[in-house]
């Protein structure tokens, strides 16, 4: 790390620890006469990437600068919620210009609950981003890359379910279409571009007081418009079959855990097709009003790299929040994952990856924020070892 980015971390820790802060450290936002609330931010933040475009050797260290613009807008009329946001992010490397991005997203979700027995939730996003240099398609072609690659992608979703909290039995039903087409370089992007369409279902039996069984289907079309014959197909459909438990309050813990069996049926013939064990659980455990652990699980067969058939991932993640005091707290995990590449391309790849957020409210409409991040990627394959390690620190201001 350079002497320059030393003396800023230095200086950023000395303002945390004699900063003033003020009685109240929580945004309050800014309220319309309509009812509707706005929440403006912008984060400003500096750092240093080790090896920031994932490379296994002559790796690129650089200091970098990032500045992201936000604001969302919350209504909540009657039985209803409405939140719309957008976010702007910049980031510039001072040691590789290749490396810059500027991404943008647009969102929008929505509730709607009319009595205790149904309700229905809504979602879009339009997100306007990157892929960074030496991560998946990209790998062993910097040089023929002299900027990220860009992409837009659409998303959409909608589920509605039937049967109050409490009834013995829950039905619902969900849909949605997602959409990626890379905007450069299109002679080599074109073949990465797909469009999806899903559909599931579920229904909850209760078998105790917080606790119910839970029984869900999904299946899932894709499709890639632009690849290069029909020799090289990678179209498929994936059925989703689980079964499992849903608990809320049992042990100051909610959560879910699903086991079942996923089959992905691919068009071309001379694919073979996939049937894995799969696995969707998420548990949050409150031990108390101020630190919450979370936990995740997940095994799904997700698109595959050029060449492969589709990517057997399996996941594993934990997460502790904690509030020190009214005006600090703090974000610490480790997530890691097995991707087993199908198909003709033989590889599994162990990636670790540790985080360590630090937050202080320096008045209240000020925040510093810190981060440290650790990745290590291990392969079958040691063209693909990899490790990145970055730090950042900033301010949020925020209203």
């Amino acid at each position: 790390m350079n002497k320059q980015y030393f003396v800023c971390v230095i200086a950023a820790i000395f303002l945390v620890l004699f900063g003033i802060t003020v009685a109240s450290a929580e945004p309050s936002g800014v309220k319309l006469d309509n009812g509707a609330k706005i929440f403006p931010a912008i984060t400003v933040l500096s750092g240093y990437e080790q090896n920031l475009a994932l490379t296994n050797d002559n790796e690129i260290n650089s200091a970098f600068w990032q500045v992201s613009p936000a604001i969302t807008a919350l209504l909540t009329p009657g039985n209803s919620s409405h939140e719309f946001s957008a976010l702007i992010d910049v980031t510039q490397y001072t040691q590789s210009d290749a490396d810059n991005y500027e991404d943008f997203s647009l969102s929008y979700a929505g509730t709607w609950e009319p009595t205790s027995r149904h309700r229905a939730n809504w979602s879009v996003s339009q997100q306007y981003g990157h892929q960074k240099r030496g991560s998946q398609q990209t790998r062993f072609l910097l040089d023929r890359f002299d900027e990220v690659l860009q992409f837009n992608q659409t998303t959409a979703e909608a589920s509605y379910e039937f049967g109050s909290k409490v009834a013995i039995g829950r039905l619902g039903i969900k849909g949605g279409a997602n959409r990626l087409e890379y905007t450069n370089f299109e002679d080599f992007t074109n073949q990465l571009n797909y469009n999806s369409q899903s559909l599931g279902g579920w229904f909850y039996y209760r078998v105790g007081k917080v606790t119910n069984l839970s029984f869900d289907v999904g299946y899932q079309s894709t499709d890639y418009p632009d690849e290069p014959g029909p020799s090289q197909s990678r179209n498929s459909e994936v059925y989703t079959f689980l079964t499992g438990m849903v608990w809320e309050g049992l042990a100051k813990t909610t959560g879910e855990f699903k086991l079942g069996v996923e089959q992905r049926k691919f068009e071309l013939a001379s694919r073979e097709d996939l049937t894995n064990l799969a696995i969707d659980a998420a548990i949050t455990w409150e031990p108390k009003t101020y630190s919450i652990v979370n936990f995740e699980l997940s095994r799904k067969t997700m698109e595959g790299a050029l060449g492969s058939d589709a990517t057997l991932t399996t996941k594993a993640s934990l997460d502790w929040s904690h509030t020190w005091t009214e005006y600090s707290y703090s974000r610490m995990g480790y997530e890691y994952a097995l991707r087993d590449e199908q198909g003709i391309i033989s590889r599994e790849d162990d990636t670790h990856y540790v985080y360590v957020n630090f937050n202080r409210y320096l008045n209240e409409w000020l925040l510093f924020e810190t981060t440290v991040t650790y990745l290590v990627n291990s392969s079958t394959n040691t063209l693909f070892d990899y490790d990145n390690q970055k730090l950042s620190i900033g301010l949020r201001v925020e209203i």
